[in-house]
Protein backbone atom coordinates (compact mmCIF):
# COMPACT_ATOMS: atom_id res chain seq x y z
CA UNK A 1 0.00 0.00 0.00
CA UNK A 2 1.56 3.35 -1.00
CA UNK A 3 2.02 5.73 1.91
CA UNK A 4 1.47 8.80 -0.26
CA UNK A 5 -1.23 9.79 -2.74
CA UNK A 6 0.26 12.43 -5.09
CA UNK A 7 -2.26 15.03 -6.25
CA UNK A 8 -2.43 18.17 -8.34
CA UNK A 9 -5.04 20.60 -6.99
CA UNK A 10 -5.62 23.94 -8.71
CA UNK A 11 -2.30 23.37 -10.44
CA UNK A 12 -0.48 22.85 -7.12
CA UNK A 13 1.30 19.59 -6.22
CA UNK A 14 -0.04 18.33 -2.87
CA UNK A 15 0.71 14.98 -1.26
CA UNK A 16 -1.87 13.12 0.81
CA UNK A 17 0.07 11.09 3.37
CA UNK A 18 -1.40 8.25 5.43
CA UNK A 19 -0.45 7.35 8.98
CA UNK A 20 -1.78 5.23 11.82
CA UNK A 21 -2.90 1.63 12.18
CA UNK A 22 -5.72 1.98 9.61
CA UNK A 23 -3.64 3.71 6.96
CA UNK A 24 -4.33 1.03 4.34
CA UNK A 25 -8.08 1.40 4.84
CA UNK A 26 -7.78 5.16 4.56
CA UNK A 27 -5.69 4.97 1.38
CA UNK A 28 -8.21 2.61 -0.24
CA UNK A 29 -11.00 5.08 0.55
CA UNK A 30 -9.16 8.19 -0.63
CA UNK A 31 -7.51 6.91 -3.82
CA UNK A 32 -10.62 6.42 -5.99
CA UNK A 33 -12.26 9.61 -4.79
CA UNK A 34 -9.21 11.69 -5.74
CA UNK A 35 -8.38 9.79 -8.95
CA UNK A 36 -9.16 12.73 -11.27
CA UNK A 37 -6.57 14.83 -9.40
CA UNK A 38 -3.88 12.14 -9.39
CA UNK A 39 -0.37 13.42 -10.16
CA UNK A 40 1.86 11.14 -12.22
CA UNK A 41 5.02 12.93 -11.16
CA UNK A 42 6.25 10.96 -8.16
CA UNK A 43 8.50 13.73 -6.81
CA UNK A 44 7.68 14.79 -3.26
CA UNK A 45 5.47 17.89 -3.13
CA UNK A 46 6.29 20.89 -0.96
CA UNK A 47 2.71 20.87 0.37
CA UNK A 48 1.19 17.88 2.14
CA UNK A 49 -1.77 16.81 4.23
CA UNK A 50 -1.30 13.90 6.61
CA UNK A 51 -4.42 11.90 7.48
CA UNK A 52 -4.75 9.45 10.35
CA UNK A 53 -7.67 7.08 10.65
CA UNK A 54 -8.22 5.48 14.06
CA UNK A 55 -5.79 4.41 16.75
CA UNK A 56 -4.38 6.54 19.57
CA UNK A 57 -3.67 9.36 17.11
CA UNK A 58 -7.01 8.97 15.34
CA UNK A 59 -8.25 12.44 16.15
CA UNK A 60 -6.20 15.58 16.57
CA UNK A 61 -8.57 16.66 19.32
CA UNK A 62 -9.39 13.15 20.53
CA UNK A 63 -12.63 11.21 20.19
CA UNK A 64 -14.61 10.40 17.08
CA UNK A 65 -15.20 14.01 15.99
CA UNK A 66 -11.62 14.36 14.83
CA UNK A 67 -9.98 17.65 14.00
CA UNK A 68 -7.55 19.56 11.84
CA UNK A 69 -4.27 21.31 12.60
CA UNK A 70 -2.82 24.31 10.79
CA UNK A 71 0.21 22.22 9.83
CA UNK A 72 -1.94 20.05 7.57
CA UNK A 73 -2.37 17.12 9.95
CA UNK A 74 -5.90 15.79 10.34
CA UNK A 75 -7.35 12.79 12.09
CA UNK A 76 -10.60 11.09 13.02
CA UNK A 77 -11.98 7.71 13.99
CA UNK A 78 -14.84 8.42 11.57
CA UNK A 79 -13.84 7.73 7.94
CA UNK A 80 -16.59 9.83 6.25
CA UNK A 81 -15.69 12.77 8.47
CA UNK A 82 -11.99 12.29 7.77
CA UNK A 83 -12.70 12.36 4.03
CA UNK A 84 -14.50 15.67 4.42
CA UNK A 85 -11.80 17.19 6.64
CA UNK A 86 -9.16 16.19 4.10
CA UNK A 87 -11.05 17.83 1.24
CA UNK A 88 -11.27 21.04 3.23
CA UNK A 89 -7.58 20.98 4.11
CA UNK A 90 -6.42 20.13 0.57
CA UNK A 91 -8.58 22.93 -0.83
CA UNK A 92 -7.13 25.34 1.73
CA UNK A 93 -3.59 24.38 0.68
CA UNK A 94 -4.38 24.94 -3.00
CA UNK A 95 -6.11 28.28 -2.47
CA UNK A 96 -3.32 29.53 -0.21
CA UNK A 97 -0.70 28.61 -2.82
CA UNK A 98 -2.54 30.56 -5.52
CA UNK A 99 -3.13 33.80 -3.63
CA UNK A 100 -2.12 36.72 -5.82
CA UNK A 101 -2.01 34.54 -8.92
CA UNK A 102 -5.41 33.06 -9.76
CA UNK A 103 -8.81 34.72 -9.70
CA UNK A 104 -10.65 32.21 -7.50
CA UNK A 105 -14.40 31.79 -7.16
CA UNK A 106 -16.58 29.69 -4.88
CA UNK A 107 -18.13 28.02 -7.89
CA UNK A 108 -18.90 24.90 -9.87
CA UNK A 109 -17.80 24.52 -13.46
CA UNK A 110 -18.36 22.15 -16.37
CA UNK A 111 -17.11 22.53 -19.92
CA UNK A 112 -17.89 21.49 -23.49
CA UNK A 113 -16.00 18.23 -24.04
CA UNK A 114 -14.42 19.36 -27.33
CA UNK A 115 -14.05 23.14 -27.24
CA UNK A 116 -13.42 23.66 -23.53
CA UNK A 117 -16.05 26.43 -23.31
CA UNK A 118 -17.02 26.42 -19.62
CA UNK A 119 -19.98 27.44 -17.55
CA UNK A 120 -18.92 28.86 -14.19
CA UNK A 121 -21.78 28.70 -11.66
CA UNK A 122 -21.01 30.93 -8.66
CA UNK A 123 -22.81 30.43 -5.35
CA UNK A 124 -22.25 30.31 -1.57
CA UNK A 125 -21.70 26.94 0.08
CA UNK A 126 -24.71 24.67 0.28
CA UNK A 127 -26.74 26.42 -2.41
CA UNK A 128 -26.46 24.15 -5.42
CA UNK A 129 -22.94 23.98 -6.85
CA UNK A 130 -22.47 20.25 -6.42
CA UNK A 131 -25.97 19.53 -7.72
CA UNK A 132 -25.20 21.53 -10.86
CA UNK A 133 -22.15 19.35 -11.50
CA UNK A 134 -24.02 16.12 -10.81
CA UNK A 135 -26.87 17.16 -13.11
CA UNK A 136 -25.14 18.99 -15.95
CA UNK A 137 -21.69 17.39 -15.89
CA UNK A 138 -22.36 14.01 -17.48
CA UNK A 139 -20.81 13.91 -20.92
CA UNK A 140 -19.02 17.19 -20.29
CA UNK A 141 -15.73 18.03 -18.59
CA UNK A 142 -16.02 18.22 -14.80
CA UNK A 143 -13.84 21.07 -13.52
CA UNK A 144 -14.86 21.61 -9.87
CA UNK A 145 -17.83 21.71 -7.52
CA UNK A 146 -16.18 24.11 -5.07
CA UNK A 147 -13.32 26.32 -6.29
CA UNK A 148 -12.76 27.60 -9.83
CA UNK A 149 -9.38 29.19 -10.52
CA UNK A 150 -9.10 31.50 -13.53
CA UNK A 151 -5.79 32.53 -15.10
CA UNK A 152 -5.11 35.94 -16.58
CA UNK A 153 -6.06 34.70 -20.06
CA UNK A 154 -9.43 33.43 -18.69
CA UNK A 155 -8.49 29.77 -18.99
CA UNK A 156 -9.48 27.63 -16.00
CA UNK A 157 -7.22 25.52 -13.81
CA UNK A 158 -9.24 22.33 -13.25
CA UNK A 159 -9.87 21.03 -9.74
CA UNK A 160 -11.95 17.85 -10.27
CA UNK A 161 -12.10 17.04 -6.56
CA UNK A 162 -14.41 14.51 -4.93
CA UNK A 163 -17.98 15.76 -5.07
CA UNK A 164 -19.08 17.00 -1.65
CA UNK A 165 -22.65 15.71 -1.57
CA UNK A 166 -24.82 17.07 1.23
CA UNK A 167 -26.99 14.56 3.08
CA UNK A 168 -30.22 15.25 4.94
CA UNK A 169 -29.54 12.64 7.64
CA UNK A 170 -25.99 13.71 8.56
CA UNK A 171 -24.26 16.97 9.38
CA UNK A 172 -21.21 16.17 7.27
CA UNK A 173 -21.01 15.60 3.51
CA UNK A 174 -20.33 12.47 1.51
CA UNK A 175 -17.10 12.80 -0.46
CA UNK A 176 -18.00 11.00 -3.70
CA UNK A 177 -15.85 9.70 -6.56
CA UNK A 178 -16.92 11.81 -9.58
CA UNK A 179 -16.54 8.80 -11.86
CA UNK A 180 -19.13 6.86 -9.86
CA UNK A 181 -21.84 9.19 -11.16
CA UNK A 182 -20.54 9.46 -14.71
CA UNK A 183 -18.30 12.52 -14.49
CA UNK A 184 -14.93 12.77 -16.21
CA UNK A 185 -12.04 15.24 -16.18
CA UNK A 186 -11.71 17.72 -19.04
CA UNK A 187 -9.47 16.56 -21.87
CA UNK A 188 -9.07 20.04 -23.38
CA UNK A 189 -8.01 23.37 -21.87
CA UNK A 190 -11.16 24.92 -20.41
CA UNK A 191 -11.92 28.63 -20.51
CA UNK A 192 -14.65 30.85 -19.07
CA UNK A 193 -17.44 31.18 -21.63
CA UNK A 194 -20.34 32.17 -19.36
CA UNK A 195 -20.98 32.97 -15.70
CA UNK A 196 -24.16 32.30 -13.76
CA UNK A 197 -24.83 33.49 -10.23
CA UNK A 198 -27.03 30.76 -8.82
CA UNK A 199 -30.26 31.83 -7.13
CA UNK A 200 -31.94 28.49 -6.48
CA UNK A 201 -35.34 28.84 -4.82
CA UNK A 202 -37.55 25.98 -3.63
CA UNK A 203 -40.54 28.29 -4.16
CA UNK A 204 -39.65 29.07 -7.77
CA UNK A 205 -42.40 28.16 -10.22
CA UNK A 206 -42.30 27.81 -13.97
CA UNK A 207 -39.23 27.34 -16.15
CA UNK A 208 -35.78 28.48 -15.10
CA UNK A 209 -35.02 32.10 -15.95
CA UNK A 210 -31.76 33.94 -16.61
CA UNK A 211 -31.61 37.57 -15.46
CA UNK A 212 -28.85 39.39 -17.39
CA UNK A 213 -26.54 41.43 -15.16
CA UNK A 214 -24.76 44.64 -16.06
CA UNK A 215 -21.12 45.09 -15.12
CA UNK A 216 -21.83 46.75 -11.77
CA UNK A 217 -24.37 44.18 -10.57
CA UNK A 218 -22.22 41.32 -11.79
CA UNK A 219 -19.18 42.49 -9.83
CA UNK A 220 -21.27 43.19 -6.73
CA UNK A 221 -22.70 39.68 -6.92
CA UNK A 222 -19.42 37.91 -7.67
CA UNK A 223 -17.09 39.66 -5.23
CA UNK A 224 -18.37 38.00 -2.00
CA UNK A 225 -17.78 34.58 -3.57
CA UNK A 226 -14.08 35.08 -4.29
CA UNK A 227 -10.99 34.00 -2.36
CA UNK A 228 -8.26 36.56 -1.59
CA UNK A 229 -9.44 38.88 -4.36
CA UNK A 230 -7.67 41.88 -2.81
CA UNK A 231 -4.30 40.14 -3.18
CA UNK A 232 -4.52 40.20 -6.98
CA UNK A 233 -2.99 43.11 -8.89
CA UNK A 234 -5.80 45.55 -9.78
CA UNK A 235 -8.51 43.13 -8.62
CA UNK A 236 -11.57 45.11 -9.69
CA UNK A 237 -10.04 45.72 -13.11
CA UNK A 238 -9.45 41.97 -13.34
CA UNK A 239 -13.12 41.29 -12.66
CA UNK A 240 -14.11 43.96 -15.17
CA UNK A 241 -11.90 42.39 -17.84
CA UNK A 242 -13.43 38.97 -17.22
CA UNK A 243 -17.06 40.09 -17.13
CA UNK A 244 -16.71 42.54 -20.01
CA UNK A 245 -15.44 39.87 -22.36
CA UNK A 246 -18.32 37.42 -21.82
CA UNK A 247 -21.51 37.23 -23.85
CA UNK A 248 -23.55 35.95 -20.88
CA UNK A 249 -23.27 36.94 -17.23
CA UNK A 250 -26.59 36.37 -15.50
CA UNK A 251 -28.37 35.41 -12.31
CA UNK A 252 -30.09 32.04 -12.67
CA UNK A 253 -33.51 31.74 -11.03
CA UNK A 254 -34.59 28.11 -10.80
CA UNK A 255 -35.75 25.29 -8.55
CA UNK A 256 -34.20 22.17 -10.11
CA UNK A 257 -30.72 22.12 -11.63
CA UNK A 258 -31.96 20.02 -14.55
CA UNK A 259 -34.02 23.00 -15.73
CA UNK A 260 -30.75 24.83 -16.54
CA UNK A 261 -29.88 22.27 -19.22
CA UNK A 262 -31.93 24.19 -21.78
CA UNK A 263 -29.49 27.11 -21.57
CA UNK A 264 -26.29 25.13 -22.21
CA UNK A 265 -26.43 25.68 -25.96
CA UNK A 266 -26.48 29.44 -25.49
CA UNK A 267 -23.95 29.40 -22.67
CA UNK A 268 -21.23 27.02 -23.86
CA UNK A 269 -22.36 25.91 -27.31
CA UNK A 270 -23.48 22.49 -26.09
CA UNK A 271 -27.07 21.99 -27.24
CA UNK A 272 -28.42 18.50 -26.60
Amino acid sequence: MPAVLPLTVLGVPVDLKFAGPRSAEAYDAFAPRWALCHRDNGATAERAVTVTLGGPDGGTNGGTNGGSNEDGTIGSDDLPLLLQLATQRVTYQAIHANIGSLLMFHAAAVCHPETGAALVAIAPGGTGKTTVCRTLGRGRGYLSDETVGVRGDNTIVPYPKPLSVRRTDWDAKDETDPRSIGLAAATVTPYVAAILLLARDDEHTGPARLEPLDLFDAIIGMTPETSSLSRLPRPLHRLEELVGGLPVVARAHYKEAASLEVFLGELIGDDR
